[in-house]
């Protein structure tokens, strides 16, 4: 996950067409991703619209920051996050936990 919702300048690799976004979910593996169409931040919550990068589905969700290295993202109404992996679908759970990793 790549964000920056003050910004909101995330330009997704091999996808400039969308032009700069709060920031995208994606996989190093294939050019799939869910960019963040938009964010809105309050307190130590960020409430986003997503959709998937051929357009055909969209969800709400919410960021939120546990501490300085955990954020949990939160499936709301809308489709379920799928990626694909080794040629299926893979359904991802409707919460995920995202930990920072320390600076070397």
């Amino acid at each position: 996950m790549r964000i920056n919702f003050y910004d909101q300048d995330v330009i997704i690799p091999d996808q400039d067409l969308l032009g700069p976004l709060p920031g995208y979910l994606g996989k190093e593996r294939n050019s799939f991703c869910w960019p963040i169409v938009s964010a809105k931040v309050k307190g130590n919550k960020a409430h986003l619209q997503m959709v998937n990068d051929y357009g055909s589905e969209d969800l709400e969700a919410t960021l939120t920051r546990e501490n300085d290295s955990i954020y949990v993202l939160k499936q709301g109404k809308g489709s379920t996050l799928k990626v694909p992996n080794d040629g299926k679908w893979q359904k991802l759970p409707s919460t995920l936990p995202f930990v920072r990793p320390k600076r070397q």
